[in-house]
């Protein structure tokens, strides 16, 4: 026995289309799991089911796919190029990590002064006591 060709035309059945919608998307993000894994490729893919509830895939993530995608629309209306977009992000990457390390420090330099003055004032009530 093998496989007969199905003829192409839309499913009247709604148990049957939703049968058929299950196995094809289960097939669809096989092979775009296949495309990925043998390509090194970034694959992201969403179907709305009949009922209108969507499924997504994503390799190796579909909310960053999605980001990218979206950011990379937004270059081409703006006209900002790929890598003047690459070196903004990595610039408020480094702002972030610089404010960061500088809030750090503030709070170490706050916490050096406590504690300075915490010697200052032990040192005093010794020497204050009588012996």
């Amino acid at each position: 026995m093998g496989r007969r060709k199905i003829k192409m035309e839309q499913v009247q059945d709604t148990n049957t289309k939703q049968v058929t919608f299950s196995k094809r998307r289960l097939g669809l993000f096989k092979k775009a799991s296949e495309l990925a894994t043998l390509c090194n490729a970034e694959v992201g893919i969403v179907v709305f089911s009949p009922g209108n509830k969507p499924y997504s895939f994503g390799k190796p993530d579909f909310d960053l796919i999605a980001d990218r995608f979206k950011n990379e629309s937004e270059e081409s209306d703006s006209g900002e190029t790929s890598s003047g977009r690459k070196r903004a992000i990595q610039e408020k990457k480094i702002c972030k990590r610089l404010n960061s390390i500088i809030e750090q420090t503030e709070a170490e330099k706050k916490e050096a002064e406590d504690l300075q003055k915490w010697l200052e004032s032990a040192d005093e009530e010794r020497f204050n006591k009588p012996i």
